[in-house]
């Protein structure tokens, strides 16, 4: 009789076992469920350490092996005695590891993989975006190099009959070919800015162009010799008229090749998204600061002190222009103040405020503006209005995508 209830017996404590496991599963879980739902929990460190052992018990149960009897955590339960439990971020964390050892054990869920996938470290260098400083860093210095060569090739072509590179292209001794080879080192910088554009933003492209023409900027006279030269602010009104055509192209080129600034997503509205729009056209008012910001800056005659009022002029067009249109991109904005300084030459031209320059040179009656060569002023529209435009990124509210 004892031998044949043997079985019976075996099955009836299987059956009991695996019953009392799975309630004790339940148990926990229905505990830990409420500590993640963040229900208000009365449970103690020990009672979450009795858990975590029912837990292990009960998977031991599931799969066939036998229990380890539970052991006590001391330094748990004098730390719950003494702070009252754990908190409830304390809590929450260990039912989030209590919920992933419960996922594990499902098989049904298909969690165990997942778990064992992602628990993988990552590889080094496995997300690394191509977009670094260090990229960023080499293209730019290369560029900007390439662009400075490039403007190099232009030198021989500027001789005056001062002995110096004329300050204006009217100044050189063949002023037709000193255009051509202008029209010709642009062209290529524009296109080495436009690769920049393409490779890091069209913004840094436009500082790129202003840097190569800056190169010519520092080899070409000063205001000095513009004073005891040959030209007039006439030709240096119509002189920056052609510069602004050659920059309206150059910057045209950029953004096509580079593309929309990351930035700027599209609007689907003409006058926020064309670059000739409304707010666009809003945008190139703040040439007028520019040329505010100019002429305090020109104190001086000087090369530097020339071409730092240009770049200040640029920074403030670039600056107000983006606080003016802040989801317009700035496509011609650094055309503007090149025009405005046109006008400004035109004017001093037309009116005689501008004759007899090397007499008020010397009495100290010389026009702030005239201290800006056509040249500086192209230079310092270019990289000013990018710096600018870019400054103003870190006050400007980050756009959304209205797509």
């Amino acid at each position: 009789t004892t031998a044949r209830d043997a079985p019976t017996r075996v099955r009836a404590a299987s059956a009991s076992s695996t019953r009392t496991g799975a309630e004790r599963v339940a148990r926990a879980t229905r505990a830990t469920s409420a500590i993640e739902r963040g229900e208000p929990s009365r449970m103690t460190a020990g009672a979450l350490w009795e858990a975590f052992v029912l837990m292990r018990s009960s998977m031991q149960s599931l799969r066939g092996g036998t229990e380890a009897p539970p052991r006590r955590h001391v330094g748990v339960r004098r730390s719950a005695g003494i702070y009252g439990g754990f908190t409830r971020d304390d809590r929450l964390a260990a039912s989030r590891r209590f919920a992933h050892t419960a996922d594990m054990t499902d098989p049904s869920s298909g969690s165990a993989a997942t778990a064992g996938t992602s628990s993988q470290p990552a590889k080094p260098g496995a997300d690394v975006s191509p977009d670094t400083p260090v990229r960023r860093l080499i293209v730019l210095v290369v560029s900007i190099a390439l662009a400075a060569i490039a403007f190099r090739a232009v030198q021989p072509f500027m001789g005056s009959s001062r002995g110096v590179v004329g300050p204006q292209v009217a100044d050189a001794e063949r002023p037709l070919l000193a255009g051509l080879a202008i029209v010709a080192a642009f062209g290529i910088a524009s296109a080495i800015a436009a690769l920049v554009g393409r490779l890091v933003n069209a913004v840094v492209g436009v500082f790129v162009l202003g840097c190569g023409v800056g190169y010519l900027a520092m080899r070409a006279g000063s205001s000095a010799d513009f004073a005891f030269g040959t030209s007039s602010p006439l030709a240096g009104g119509i002189e920056l008229l052609a510069w602004a055509a050659l920059a309206a192209a150059g910057s045209h080129l950029i953004f096509k090749v580079g593309g929309p600034l990351p930035d700027f997503p599209v609007t689907t509205e003409d006058e926020i998204d064309s670059p000739l729009g409304r707010s666009a056209r809003m945008s190139w008012v703040a040439a007028l600061a520019g040329l505010a910001v100019a002429w305090l800056a020109a104190a001086t005659a000087t090369k530097g002190q020339a071409l730092g009022a240009a770049t200040l002029a640029g920074f403030a067009t670039g600056a107000f222009g983006r606080m003016v249109a802040p989801r317009t991109p700035p496509v011609y904005l650094a055309v503007a103040p090149i025009a405005a300084f046109a006008v400004v030459f035109l004017f001093l031209g037309i009116t005689g405020a501008g004759d007899d320059l090397a007499t008020k040179f010397v009495d100290g009656g010389y026009p702030r503006f005239l201290r800006m060569m056509p040249v500086d002023i192209v230079a310092g529209a270019l990289c000013g209005t990018a710096l600018g435009f870019g400054f103003m990124r870190s006050f400007a509210a980050p756009a959304t995508d209205s797509r």
